[in-house]
This record gives C-alpha cells, sequence and structure tokens, in this order.
C-alpha cells in the first residue's frame, strides 16, 4: 500500500483590505482626487473599476475589489469639502433713508458653513460723506480659495438745510390783503417738510 501526502494551500476565505488617501482634505475649489490602496496577505487585488476616482463635486464613490479567490471588499469614499462657488454677499446700512449721520456699512454672508475672509478681516466701514462716484469695496475669500467682492454705495446722506424763496400776491402799494408763498427746495432732491403754522402761506392783513 502506498500513500500520497497531498498539501491544500491555495484556499483563501479572508477579503482583501484597504485604505483610501484624498488628494484634498480641507476646503477646496479644485477637484479632489481618491486613490484606493488595497492589499492582500495571498494573492494581488483587482479594483473592478480603477483605483482611483476624481471628484468634481460632493458626493460619494464606492470601490469594488477583490482578491484572486473572489473575496470581495468595498471602501466608500464621501468628499464634502468641494466649493467652486464665490459666497453670496449681502450689504446691510445703519440708515437706509435720508439722514445727516455718517453711516455704516455692513456685509455678512448667507448659507457659509465656514468663515469668510473680508478686507483683511472687517466687515464694517463707516462711510461719511455720499460715495457714488467712488463707493467702497468689500473684497473677500471664502475658506476654499474663492474670491469676490461687492460694493458699498450710500447717496443719501445731506447735511445742506433746504432752501426757499418767498412769493408776494402783490408786490407794490395796496389795499388787499396780501399773501406770501413760501416756494422751498432741496439739493436731496426731495420736497422740503415745512413745519411752520399755516404751511407754505401767509396771509397779512395789515403791516
Amino acid at each position: 500500500i502506498s500513500e500520497t501526502e497531498y498539501t491544500v494551500n491555495h484556499i483563501d476565505k479572508v477579503a482583501p483590505t484597504g485604505y483610501l488617501e484624498y488628494s484634498h482634505e480641507s476646503w477646496t475649489n479644485d477637484d479632489v482626487t481618491v486613490t484606493l490602496y488595497a492589499v492582500d496577505d495571498r494573492s494581488s487585488v483587482t479594483v473592478d473599476a480603477g483605483a482611483s476616482y476624481v471628484f468634481t463635486e460632493n458626493g460619494e464613490y464606492t470601490f469594488d475589489f477583490r482578491d484572486e479567490a473572489g473575496n470581495l471588499s468595498q471602501e466608500t469614499a464621501v468628499v464634502d469639502w468641494i466649493d467652486k462657488e464665490a459666497p453670496n454677499p449681502i450689504v446691510t446700512y445703519s440708515e437706509d433713508t435720508w439722514t445727516t449721520e455718517s453711516v455704516t456699512a455692513s456685509v455678512h454672508f448667507e448659507n457659509e458653513q465656514e468663515p469668510v475672509t473680508i478686507n483683511g478681516g472687517s466687515p464694517e466701514v463707516v462711510i461719511h460723506e455720499n460715495n457714488a462716484d467712488d463707493p467702497f469695496i468689500f473684497t473677500f475669500v471664502d475658506a476654499a480659495g474663492n474670491t469676490g467682492q461687492v460694493e458699498a454705495v450710500v447717496d443719501w446722506i445731506d447735511r445742506e438745510p433746504p432752501t426757499g424763496t418767498l412769493f408776494h400776491s402783490t408786490n407794490g402799494w395796496t389795499n388787499d390783503d396780501v399773501t406770501v408763498t413760501l416756494h422751498t427746495q432741496d439739493n436731496s432732491g426731495e420736497t422740503p417738510t415745512i413745519t411752520s403754522t399755516g404751511g407754505n402761506q401767509h396771509t397779512f392783513t395789515e403791516n
């Protein structure tokens, strides 16, 4: 009787392992490339659709990979830090109607998950004179590197008093009453409010 010894050493029931590397791991306005590095303790590893994937926007992608024995593993890449849009600025003013005071313009941003750097740090500016011909410009950059700018324009500061002209119903000698009418104007283009009793007219019955 003869005996033959046969050794089996090609059974593999353990799936391969892998880890992911990202080209960027913080806020960015670039694409993000994810690379899968897969290993197996017994045989080579095949990645079904390639070992790298490029995210052009935020999302998820699952790598399927297997060893020569057919054991399947998966690694899911998740990217949520791509931001390719500049922040949306909103400018507000301490006064937005006619005033004699200086006006503070402030800028803020909606739907931003990270702070936005403004003009080196300040989100406010005090505007002392009308500046429609030379607006103040807020420049800003977000955490992903997207830049933008917005103007702060004030044209409702008015420190000049209105002017008025008096018109008489009669300019020469008369034995009738004389009505005096005040016509006003303002450099703002708005109609001044007359605060005297009787409005813009007064009738003299005597000198």
